[in-house]
């Protein structure tokens, strides 16, 4: 990138700031940033998804001026450094005409086509504006820089931006992509893993209980403690004062609870009104597993005190998709546990099952539509309308 001189500076500020009043400001920031400035920006990044075009020139300096842009705008401010170079080199990529947004793009940049668009949309917008940003326009307009902002210009000139903002829908080999209204999930296995943590406790009181504590541990993942309790346990424990204090004596234990890979940035990709976890815990429970793993609490949850059938019965999950106004065919479920899977499937929504705790095997046979390891293998885009759906396989 060509580093600009003070006078160049002093140039684009148009003079209203002197060259001292440039240098001190320059030396504010590199206190209060204590000289750290190894963060990588988006170069950084446009250096790794240039590997899926075999770091063709011409589309890395066209994606360098899309990048120089985006500093203009405070739209591009809380926009990651790593999406923002995805999206100039994806705009860079479709303005040439050197094909779809491949499986490769995705694995180098880590974002999908559906999540580059609509920040494509706002760059496209700001490159039909050239008297904006003129003296990016003009240090790009040079023989150096291949002519790149004059080819923009005359590109845009010639077709319409909506051009470019229709999916190719690239070579997704082993990727799955669908649509949804809304994003249910349960909670423990799927959200916070508190299998070890859960099955020594039910293991243990299995054994006080002179019973097979390894063949009980088949039986506990995706229904409600009470269900449980009275479905393998003397008459003496089907009470809810019992399964209350059963419940106490697990969630105060931490050891080994810890947030399921990829699942926090799973629930920051939705806006709040668009998701809710759907447990067979209860509700005291499930606030303080998600509050001890760290991950924001729904604005809509449904646990075993909200309803009078628990999984395997739908009625958790229809329930879930009402609170967000969706029809449960027009929701996807993450879940663990083969109760879950079989209510989700009941309930009529889409269902993508983790391994967390339950084989693949069992999981598929119950019904689940597709299984994954965990959140790394799924990304979430919600773009206003819709939630688009991505499975790695």
């Amino acid at each position: 990138m060509h580093v600009p001189s003070i006078k160049d500076i002093e140039y684009m500020v148009e003079k209203n700031y002197s060259e001292d009043e440039i240098l001190r400001a320059e030396r504010y920031i590199l206190r209060m940033l204590n000289f750290d400035l190894g963060w990588p920006g988006p170069l950084s990044f446009l250096r790794r998804v240039s590997k899926a075009d075999d770091y063709d020139m011409a589309t890395r300096t066209l994606a360098k001026y899309f990048i120089e842009v985006t500093l203009i705008d405070e739209r591009f401010v809380a926009v990651p450094c790593s999406q923002v170079a995805a999206c100039a080199h994806y705009v860079s990529l479709r303005l040439l005409d050197k094909g779809p947004w491949s499986r490769a793009h995705a694995f180098y940049s880590g974002y999908f086509e559906s999540e580059l668009l609509p920040h494509a949309r706002v760059l496209l917008e700001l490159l039909a504006q050239p008297r904006k940003h003129r003296a990016i326009y003009e240090k790009y307009a040079d023989r150096r820089f291949l002519r790149a902002s004059e080819f923009v210009h005359q590109w845009l000139a010639k077709n319409s931006p909506e051009d470019l903002l229709v999916p190719t829908r690239g070579d997704y080999l082993g990727m799955v992509e669908f649509t949804v209204k809304g994003v249910l999930f349960d909670m423990d296995g799927t959200l916070v893993d508190t299998t070890q943590c859960v099955e020594q406790a039910w293991h243990a009181l299995a054994v006080s209980h002179n019973m097979d504590g390894d063949a009980l541990l088949k039986h506990v993942h995706g229904r409600p403690c009470l269900d449980t309790l009275k479905a393998h346990f003397p008459v003496s424990c089907h009470t809810p004062e019992y399964a209350h204090e059963f419940e106490l004596r697990i969630v105060n234990n931490t050891d080994g609870v810890h947030v399921v890979p990829g699942a926090l940035r799973a629930v920051q990709s939705l806006e709040h009104n668009k998701w809710a976890v759907v447990t067979a815990a209860s509700r005291m429970w499930a606030t303080m597993r998600m509050q001890q793993a760290g991950l924001p609490l729904p604005k809509c949850m449904v646990s075993c005190d909200d309803i009078t059938r628990g999984k395997p019965h739908p009625e958790g999950f229809e329930t879930g998709a009402k609170c967000l106004g969706c029809d449960p065919r027009d929701v996807v479920v993450f879940e663990d546990a083969v109760n879950g899977v079989v209510a989700a499937r009941a309930a009529g929504a889409t269902v993508v099952a983790l391994s967390t705790s339950t084989t693949a095997d069992a999981l598929l046979s119950a019904g689940a539509h597709y299984v994954v390891r965990d959140f790394t293998q799924v990304r979430i885009a919600d773009d206003g309308a819709n939630i688009v759906v991505h499975i790695s396989q």
